[in-house]
């Protein structure tokens, strides 16, 4: 059961190019992620995508170099299995010319000492 929730706004400034997206980190105190969500208000109109990143992989769509495109949705995944390390980050590009925020939220089973280290990513399936 999370402990904690983390959930910083994303800003994405306008005319963030695919190729050089804003990067942010989402937490920096260790615990193991149980469950990612994302409020995307209405707006973005297809211009604006993000992704989900550990330790310099992407996680959140698995394939390195897609994004998730939404628009006044709430998207959400459990997780298992993944490092209980702060390496997590969040990465968009906005092709609008107005700026747009995303909202991540995520829940944190706070580390305790003696609990077992998960060291790497392992892959998920998205959950519908």
């Amino acid at each position: 059961m999370a402990s904690r929730i983390e959930a910083p706004p994303f800003l994405i400034p306008a005319g963030t190019a695919i190729a050089t997206p804003v990067t942010m980190s989402l937490f920096s105190t260790r615990g193991t992620v149980q469950d990612v969500e994302f409020l995307i208000p209405p707006g973005p109109s297809g211009l604006v995508g993000f992704s989900l990143w550990h330790s310099n992989e992407q996680i959140i769509p698995k394939v390195r170099g897609t994004w998730i495109i939404a628009d006044g949705e709430v998207i959400r995944w459990p997780l298992d299995g993944y490092s209980d390390q702060p390496a997590w980050q969040i990465r968009g590009y906005n092709l609008d010319v107005y700026p747009h925020t995303i909202y991540p939220r995520i829940l944190i089973e706070d580390w305790q000492p003696g609990q077992p280290i998960v060291s790497s990513p392992t892959p998920i399936e998205v959950v519908d």
